[in-house]
């Protein structure tokens, strides 16, 4: 699941013309957005770039996901297997959630 994650920076903003702290948000490890918290200028990504990202990371992940799979299966059969329905289902709807809350964050 890629998260966002929100750090704060120290960084020289140009409208304010200083050494001031930044809130840098990221989605997985790509910078979607920053914003002085003294003057509160934000900067953003491109929202196609930003979900275009995304989708690659996404993409990475199904194609990954056997093999994660089979070495989960190696590694705690019972416990895979007893959790793999429940998880399959929700799947979509945490995606979903993903994906919105990356939109969100790009507005």
């Amino acid at each position: 699941m890629m998260d966002i994650t929100k750090v704060n920076m120290d960084l020289f903003c140009e409208k304010c013309n200083e050494d001031t702290i930044h809130v840098i948000t990221y989605a997985g490890q790509k910078v979607i957005k920053a914003y002085c918290t003294k003057c509160h200028k934000e900067f953003h990504t491109n929202k196609d770039a930003a979900l275009a990202a995304y989708t690659d990371e996404v993409i990475n992940r199904i194609k990954t996901k056997p093999r994660r799979v089979k070495a989960e299966l190696q590694s705690h059969p019972v416990k895979s297997v007893i959790s793999m329905p429940a998880r399959l289902i929700t799947k979509f709807f945490r995606i979903e959630k993903e994906y919105k809350n990356i939109k969100k964050e790009l507005e």
